[in-house]
Parts: C-alpha cells; sequence; structure tokens
C-alpha cells in the first residue's frame, strides 16, 4: 500500500491515516508487526462495542462466542502467518451482536512494516434474519435429499398427492414401474401406474374415494413387470394438507403380494379338494370358524339333520344351528337347553384334542358325534348315524348270549377256537373236566393248561399233544381219548368252523 499524495504534507500520514478509518462506520482491530516492533490494537468504534480495556486480541477472542472464537482464530493465525484474506461472521458471547470480519494484510515495501487489519461491519437484524433463513432452506433442502434418497432405497413404490390428486412425490420404484426416465419427469407428465384394478378403480379414484371419506383405501392390481402379469395391494392413505380440514392429500404405496397370491390360490386349490372329497362321504361333515360361524358342510351332513342348504350356506352360527335342531327336536332331550348350549359353545374355547360322544335323539336315532380342532381355529364335526349298527350289535350280542347259554347246557366240554388259535369261550362242563383257562390263550398253552388234569405220563404227553396239533394242523379229527387222573375218561373230536376256527369237544364216556 502506497500512502496518498496527500498524506505527504502531514509530518506523520500514518495517524492521519488512523483517524480516517476511525472515523468510518466500521470497528477494526489491527496488528503492526516490524523487524523492531509489534503492536495489536482495536480501534475506539470495536472498543466501546466488545467493552474492551486492554485492546489486546486475547481479550478480543473472549468477547465472542465459542464457535466464533475457534473460527476468527484460525483465520487470523492463517493471515498473519501466511497473508491469507478472510470473509467470517461472528457473533459476541451473549448473540447481541453480529460483524462480518473481512481480514487483509499489506507490507510497506521499504521499512517491512507488516499490517494486519481486520474489518468489524456490523450485520443488521434484516440480514441475520435473512441469514438465518438461508441457512434454514438450506438445511431443509438437505434434509429433502437425504429424504429422497432414503425413500429410494425402498423397492416399494412410494408416492404423494396434491389436494387435486395430482402426483406431488414419487420415489424411484413409482418411477421404474410407470414407465418415465427420471422423477421430475414422472411429476410433470402426472404419471400413474396403469394397474388393473379387481374393482376397475383407477389410482386416481382410488385416491380420490380416500379423501372423500377421510379413511385409508385399498386394491388389489395387477402390473407387468418384465412381460410377467404381478399383484399389488395398492394403497391410499389421506392426511390434512391445509388449513382446512377439508383439504385433503394422500400417500400412496403399492405392495408386491404375488407370493402371498400365489400361496392363497394354492390354499384354496388344496380346500376345494378337501371339500370335494369331505362331500363324497356318507357321514355329516361340518367346519366352523373360530367365531363359532360355519364354513363348510356337505350333503350328507344337510340330509342327516334334515337342514336347507341355502339356509346352511347362510353361515349360520353354531348356537343357531343348534337352535334350529332344537326346533326340529333333533338334539338330545336335557333339562336345561340354555346350559346345554353353553356348554357345547365352550368346546370352541377349551377342546384342544378330538373327542367323540353319542347323541341320543328323542326319535330314537343315536349319532356318533366327533370334534376335532380345526388348524385354521375353529372345529370340524363328523356325525354318524349309528342307529342300525348298534340295533345289528344288539342282536348279535343277544344271539351270543343266547349260544352261550345253550353251550353252558352242553354236557360235553367245548372250547371255541379262532382262526388265529386264540380260545374264545369255553363251557361249564369243560371247566368242570379240565379247568378254567384264560380267553384268548393261544392253542399250546390252552393244552399245557389240561396237563394238571389228565393221567398220562411226562414221556407221553409229547406224543399226546403233538398229535392234536397234528390232527388240527390237517383238519382231522381222530376221537382221541384222554384219562383224567379222577378216573373219568374224555373223547376228543374236532369240529372245524367256516370262518376258519375250530372247536375241541370233550364227551365224557361211560365207564365199563
Amino acid at each position: 500500500m502506497r500512502w496518498p499524495a496527500c498524506f505527504k504534507t502531514f509530518q506523520n500520514p500514518a495517524h492521519f491515516l488512523l483517524e480516517v478509518m476511525d472515523a468510518m462506520p466500521f470497528g477494526y482491530f489491527y496488528f503492526l508487526e516490524g523487524k523492531h516492533k509489534k503492536q495489536e490494537k482495536a480501534s475506539h468504534r470495536l472498543t466501546i462495542a466488545l467493552r474492551l480495556q486492554k485492546q489486546t486480541f486475547t481479550e478480543l477472542l473472549s468477547k465472542l462466542d465459542s464457535a466464533s472464537q475457534t473460527t476468527l482464530k484460525a483465520a487470523v493465525q492463517a493471515l498473519r502467518k501466511k497473508g491469507e484474506p478472510f470473509t467470517a461472521d461472528i457473533d459476541s458471547a451473549q448473540k447481541t451482536n453480529r460483524w462480518k470480519v473481512t481480514g487483509w494484510q499489506h507490507t510497506h515495501d521499504k521499512t517491512q512494516l507488516k499490517v494486519s487489519i481486520l474489518w468489524f461491519e456490523p450485520v443488521s437484524q434484516d440480514r441475520a434474519l435473512q441469514e438465518q433463513q438461508r441457512a434454514l432452506i438450506k438445511a431443509l433442502k438437505e434434509k429433502d435429499a437425504l429424504f429422497a434418497q432414503g425413500l429410494d432405497c425402498i423397492d416399494m413404490p412410494l408416492w404423494l398427492r396434491n389436494t387435486d390428486m395430482s402426483l406431488a412425490y414419487c420415489n424411484q420404484a413409482y418411477v421404474n414401474l410407470c414407465g418415465q426416465k427420471n422423477r421430475a419427469q414422472a411429476i410433470k407428465h402426472n404419471a400413474e401406474l396403469p394397474y388393473q384394478s379387481e374393482e376397475n378403480l383407477s389410482a386416481k379414484l382410488l385416491a380420490l374415494s380416500a379423501t372423500t371419506s377421510g379413511r385409508t383405501k385399498q386394491t388389489n392390481g395387477v402390473l407387468s413387470i418384465n412381460g410377467q402379469r404381478t399383484t399389488f395391494c395398492f394403497t391410499e392413505a389421506p392426511f390434512v394438507a391445509g388449513a382446512e380440514t377439508t383439504e385433503r392429500a394422500t400417500i400412496g404405496y403399492a405392495q408386491n403380494i404375488q407370493k402371498e397370491t400365489t400361496l392363497f390360490q394354492t390354499l384354496q386349490q388344496y380346500i376345494d379338494a378337501q371339500h370335494l372329497l369331505l362331500g363324497a362321504l356318507t357321514l355329516g361333515v361340518a367346519i366352523f370358524d373360530a367365531n363359532a360361524r360355519m364354513q363348510y358342510h356337505n350333503a350328507s351332513f344337510s340330509q342327516l339333520w334334515s337342514l336347507e342348504d341355502d339356509w346352511l350356506n347362510a353361515q349360520p352360527t353354531f348356537g343357531q344351528v343348534l337352535d334350529k335342531l332344537r326346533d326340529l327336536r333333533l338334539v338330545p332331550e336335557e333339562a336345561d337347553f340354555t346350559h346345554y348350549k353353553h356348554r357345547e359353545l365352550n368346546a370352541f374355547a377349551t377342546l384342544s384334542q378330538p373327542t367323540e360322544e353319542m347323541m341320543f335323539l328323542p326319535s330314537g336315532r343315536v349319532i356318533k358325534r366327533t370334534m376335532t380342532p380345526y388348524l385354521q381355529g375353529g372345529l370340524v364335526m363328523i356325525f354318524d348315524d349309528v342307529t342300525d349298527r348298534l340295533a345289528m350289535e344288539r342282536s348279535f350280542n343277544e344271539q351270543l348270549d343266547i349260544q352261550k347259554t345253550v353251550i353252558n347246557h352242553l354236557p360235553e366240554g367245548i372250547a371255541l377256537f379262532n382262526n388265529e388259535r386264540r380260545l374264545k369261550l369255553c363251557n361249564r362242563s369243560y371247566e368242570e373236566f379240565l379247568g378254567t383257562p384264560a380267553v384268548n390263550l393261544p392253542l399250546d398253552d390252552f393244552l399245557e393248561t389240561q396237563r394238571a388234569c389228565v393221567d398220562i405220563s411226562a414221556d407221553v404227553w409229547a406224543l399226546h399233544k403233538q398229535k392234536i396239533l397234528s390232527a388240527i394242523e390237517n383238519k382231522e379229527n381222530p376221537l382221541i381219548q384222554i384219562p383224567l387222573i379222577q378216573g373219568d375218561t374224555l373223547r376228543l373230536s374236532i369240529a372245524y368252523l367256516p370262518d376258519g376256527g375250530f372247536m375241541l369237544s370233550y364227551e365224557k364216556l361211560d365207564p365199563k
């Protein structure tokens, strides 16, 4: 810096220059550094603004906030050592004042005197507010960019609509599906996802329905991705976008549910196959869900209980079915039907294992009911009309009792065996002759029980038993005589039965 010519008339031009600088509206601080002289000083205006006493740079820094101290200290250090000019915004410790500080340096050519000056330009409140606004806008833009980058990482299409249903924002997944080059073009062209909805609802109609009702709306639709039809669940969720509560925008997203759709279709195929199989059964089958509502019944069920298919297809509850059967007098007679009904419904909450019970109806019919927990919640009930079967079993048991009575009154000892050579029964005469063997005893063990009652030596016993076993094996009837210890003699004869079993008859011979 060279002094102007007018300054040469003064005895000390530098003093005059300082007076001029003091008259300026800006405060300043300077460092004067030479071979034999060093000085640092604040201007009168800056001294008053910061209430400086010693007018040193260290004191000046102490009057600033911590961030400004760090910034100014580093900038001044670079200015004094390297001559690097700078501009920085600093605040006082109480944040009451702000300055735009400009630093520059000049070295005198002849004296090698170096001057580093810091100009403190006050920043008005309006300017400070503008700077805050710019900083806020910058931060918002950075957050917006970060928000957009984060949403672009999500592979699920996301979008935002204005109150007029136009597109306000979309992520990269949306851009890819709608066939646009970038987000800006998608928003400019107001591009919509070209899906085919099950309810024939377009994207805008779905969004309009959401804003009108104030509720989230969903629909399933199909998009073509790489030539393949893919099912998505499209959602439009409304929210208040303005001061008026009636002004609603929407946020939307599309979930790829192709896997779920395929699994549901496969499950439905299994259910249809199951229903086809159950429909062919003669047993009555009914399936109730966890809420005790009928989900399925076969034709045998409606025929068994004389219920109309139209009424059953309306999915009545199990309680309603019980009421209907009570009106038809098709439930067991109970003194307290309300208690009976409550006990039946309680099975939906308590049953964990298959159970069977007999239902004795007023008409005399007997129904066997099996209840099993259903995998999807609820119960599976299987009904079997066993009235005829029980009647046959009763008749058979009566006949069997008659046969046992007749056999027990025969003088001959009788032992019946099934086709597996196991004892089914023996009469009283046999027990008097040869003891009481256990039922279901194998033939070999049965013969061994006779050994204590017959008068046959040990070495002959084996031949005796083998003769009987051989005769049965060859279906012969050798009429074997068996001497008893008590002195009587029995004659054994063998009769073979149609079911593969046989009968041993022990006749007591008259003594000669």
